[in-house]
């Protein structure tokens, strides 16, 4: 009977260890599988705020890119000729590639309106001054002396080297205005050039070409103004 009973104990206290050891291993592997699937939240978690910051700054960039567009689109419309301003641009291109003389056609287009009372007045002629001549007859002036014009040229150079008496047409000369009340005005360029001064109630309008040797032709318009 006593050996039984002991048996039964034996077994009972084997079933208890048993299930102790097999409860705490139990509860060893549930504490390391959500350790472990804590682990992968936080992994989550970081990799999901990461998209986030990245999302963002995508979305940042792509609205700064629009913007840049947006900004060059309207640049584009604004500085872009098109139409009756496009076909404009490409006559004036093409009169340049085809030698026109820039000033020249900023004359044109600048003195091109609708029709004005103008009347020509005298064409004069007056000799270049240079470097090496200051001489007579280097100045003409109009409307009884209330604009004065003059200039300063480069000499010619002979074939041998030698510096002639006469300015050079082919080189840039400097014409210069001077009005009654004493104001001077001075422009620059190869021949020919073309100026409109405004005095008063009048507009002159000045076109300076090559003439004879050592001379320059000057013709005027004179034009109500405004």
């Amino acid at each position: 009977m006593m050996a039984s009973l002991f048996r039964f104990g034996l077994v009972i206290v084997a079933l208890v260890v048993t299930s102790t050891f097999s409860y705490r291993y139990g509860v060893r592997q549930v504490e390391t599988e959500e350790d472990r699937l804590l682990a992968e939240v936080a992994e989550l978690r970081t990799a999901k705020t990461s998209m986030e910051r990245d999302a963002l700054r995508h979305q940042s960039e792509v609205r700064t890119v629009e913007i840049r567009y947006e900004e060059l689109q309207r640049r584009f419309e604004s500085e872009i000729p098109t139409g009756t301003l496009l076909e404009l641009t490409q006559l004036a291109a093409g009169r340049l590639a085809e030698g026109m003389d820039p000033e020249r056609l900023a004359f044109y287009i600048r003195e091109a309106a609708d029709p004005r009372d103008c009347s020509p007045l005298d064409s004069k002629r007056f000799v270049m001054p240079t470097a090496s001549y200051q001489g007579a007859d280097g100045s003409v002036s109009f409307e009884n002396g209330r604009i004065s014009v003059t200039g300063l040229g480069e000499n010619a150079i002979a074939a041998n080297g030698g510096i002639q008496g006469w300015f050079d047409p082919a080189r840039a000369v400097a014409i210069t205005f001077t009005v009654i009340d004493g104001e001077t005005e001075t422009m620059s360029g190869i021949l020919p050039l073309y100026k409109s001064i405004v005095l008063e109630d009048k507009e002159y309008r000045f076109a300076f070409q090559p003439g004879r040797r050592s001379f320059v032709r000057v013709t005027t318009d004179r034009c109500a103004f405004p």
